[in-house]
């Protein structure tokens, strides 16, 4: 999917006015859920930053609305990653729904399957059926692609969209 015909961003939390001319971000940020201490305030802000990384993929497959969805490329770890205590029972709970999913899947199927690579639970592409796709890449850098001209980044936004095909393509 995608290809030169495709137009993508790299949806990320990471300010690009703190990147090097290499595109290397050079501010202070947490990567990974496993960065952050188990207390309320940081599995709060976690939570905000996790939802606004979902309200994206939600807004994005609305907007695009493709015929059909499939997961690609699934890598199911065999381990349960490490979380914050607060997080287990939860986190549990999503890995065993995410793992459950079916080849296509649904546009609420595909925020299950975006939070569960978010917390580093699994590892795969989301595509749709008109070229568009959704990439969870490490350190919570997402991708988010569709054929040209049909995707533009979400002004309500608090996250930073630039302009960046995904690598996993």
């Amino acid at each position: 999917m995608g290809g030169p015909a495709s137009r993508g961003f790299r949806v990320t939390k990471y300010d690009p006015t703190l990147r090097d001319a290499e595109g290397r971000f050079l501010g202070d940020e947490w990567t990974s859920l496993t960065d952050l201490p188990d207390t309320p305030t940081a599995m709060a802000a976690y939570r905000r930053t996790e939802d606004e990384y979902i309200a994206c993929v939600r807004e994005t497959l609305s907007v695009l609305a493709p015929a059909s969805l499939s997961l690609v490329g699934v890598e199911k770890h065999s381990s349960m990653p490490r979380v914050p205590a607060s997080l287990d029972v939860e986190s549990r709970a999503l890995r065993a729904e995410a793992r459950a999913l079916p080849h296509t899947i649904t546009p609420s199927q595909a925020e299950v399957f975006v939070r569960a690579a978010l917390r580093e639970l699994m590892w795969g592409k989301i595509e749709g059926s008109d070229g568009s796709y959704i990439h969870v890449g490490y350190d919570y850098y997402l991708y988010i692609g569709a054929p040209s001209g049909q995707l533009r980044p979400m002004a309500s936004s608090p996250l930073f969209w630039e302009p960046m095909d995904s690598p996993y393509l």
